[in-house]
């Protein structure tokens, strides 16, 4: 045997191929109201260290922030909104392989219907309190 064939059998075995590991919780979809906090943890192995990922339609999540060290890595989404629901992929490459894992998230409710009340509020107090210069008459009732 030459020291050749030494060197590319001992590559082989210690080379890894990619391994995503994440908790059971993730397996289901992941239900949040709108305005919360997503935050995904996985667990990647491999030899060389792979090169993490974070996906949702092929494009790189924007919507989130990664954390990504050896060993693991982190997505943290704050006050998400309805445009992160849906599939969101992790990928893990190296040389030897490529390993994946899918979460499916569900946003329920919209920051929009919180935007709309604010709004409201706003004219509302207006209403009740206008300027002194307009020439608006005497509000005689409320009606909330």
């Amino acid at each position: 045997m030459q020291l050749a064939d030494i060197y590319r059998d001992l590559i082989a075995v210690s080379a890894g191929k990619p391994v995503i590991t994440y908790d059971e919780k993730f397996k289901s979809a992941q239900k949040l109201k709108a305005g919360s906090t997503l935050t995904i943890a996985v667990n990647v192995t491999g030899t060389p260290t792979p090169k993490v990922s974070w996906l949702q339609a092929g494009e790189p999540v924007s919507a989130a922030s990664v954390d990504t060290k050896d060993g693991y890595s982190t997505l943290t989404a704050k006050n998400v909104t309805a445009k992160l629901s849906g599939q969101i992929q992790v990928k893990a490459e190296n040389k030897v392989g490529t390993d994946s894992a899918e979460f499916t998230i569900e946003i329920k409710g919209s920051t929009i219907a919180v935007s709309l009340i604010s709004v409201f509020c706003q004219l509302r107090h207006l209403a009740l309190n206008p300027h002194r210069e307009t020439s608006w008459s005497k509000i005689t009732r409320r009606i909330v």
